[in-house]
């Protein structure tokens, strides 16, 4: 329906939206124990814990970014920024190439583990964004760098 022209007021609530960088870290575990058998070689393995995930602190997050580097199990993991890194090494006992084995006894999830060896996989996601908030429709836009 037709009305009469009339002033109205407008406000301008957000005339440019606002970048804010954010940091995302997240660690994904997985942990496989072994079984050394008499001829030290490893066989049968028990998952420990599968795809465990490991949301870093803000501190041990902007420490990885700092530093390129991330540690899990004492063992250092150079990362490299918007990217995935994988990563796997053993983390009790030790094993060689042809599954020959050196035993370690260690607890895991209250379970203790004798004549075995533990493997660790991990998977780090490691990115720079930014975010941004649209205050007029109440959302924040993830974008990643590349």
């Amino acid at each position: 329906m037709y009305q009469l022209p009339s002033n109205i007021t407008v406000q301008i609530v957000q005339q440019h939206p606002v970048d804010v960088p954010v940091i995302r870290c997240l660690v994904v575990e997985t942990r496989r124990v072994f079984r050394c058998g008499m001829s030290h070689h490893a066989y049968g393995s028990t998952t420990v814990s599968f795809g465990k995930k490991i949301f870093p602190t803000r501190q041990e997050c902007e420490m990885m970014i700092e530093n390129q580097v991330g540690s899990i199990s004492g063992r250092v993991i150079p990362l490299n920024a918007n990217s995935t890194t994988h990563a796997a090494f053993v983390s009790e006992g030790t094993m060689d190439s042809d599954g020959g084995c050196t035993t370690s006894t260690f607890v895991r999830n209250n379970v203790e583990y004798k004549y075995s060896v533990e493997t660790v996989e991990v998977i780090k996601f490691f990115h720079l964004l930014f975010a941004t908030h649209m205050i007029c429709f109440k959302i924040w836009l993830f974008k990643f760098l590349t």
